[in-house]
């Protein structure tokens, strides 16, 4: 009974704690060995987990992009081939051709989905680490990415509410 009790006891101390701690200490982080006792070693590992999330962003953006330009190309296709039927342009697509496109672009789709979806989980097992300064890199990393990305590469406008005031209600 006391072996038993001795054994949970460890088990239940070895537990991570439910808070973020901002120590320099990191064990076993994704892979057992990748651990840090040094201040010097937490920046890198900052610095490489800022990496890793730009890179996941990077994905999710090449598939964004890759979508839109496959909905914008099936489209165009569709165009190209109802204006064949009603014009009889010489162009031609061979359906065979369309078929193996689509199947490689799906193919292309899925591994970066598989990618993607691969990295978010290392991302959520870095954040469940408890540790601040990862967590922190993290956020601040893709909120980056995400800005950058959207604003240089997406080219979407950024967009502010703008909250109008009545005469009444604006009191100078």
């Amino acid at each position: 009974m006391l072996s038993m009790l001795s054994r949970y006891f460890t088990i239940f101390s070895k537990m991570h704690n439910s808070y973020l701690e901002f120590g320099c200490k990191v064990e076993d982080l994704l892979f057992k060995g990748l651990t840090t006792e040094s201040c010097y070693g937490m920046v890198g590992l900052c610095i490489s987990v800022a990496v890793f999330t730009f890179i996941y962003e990077t994905i999710k953006t090449l598939r964004q992009k890759f979508v839109s330009s496959f909905a914008k190309s099936s489209r165009d296709s569709h165009f190209l081939n109802e204006s064949n039927s009603e014009r009889s342009m010489l162009v031609e697509i061979k359906e065979s051709q369309q078929k193996w496109n689509r199947i490689r672009i799906h193919l292309i789709m899925a591994f970066l989905y598989m990618i993607q979806v691969t990295m978010g989980y290392f991302l959520m097992l870095i954040i469940m680490s408890y540790n601040g300064w990862l967590a922190i890199t993290v956020f601040a990393a893709a909120g980056f990415s995400y800005y950058f990305y959207s604003t240089f590469v997406l080219h979407r406008p950024t967009v502010v509410p703008i909250e109008i005031l009545s005469p009444e209600e604006y009191d100078p």
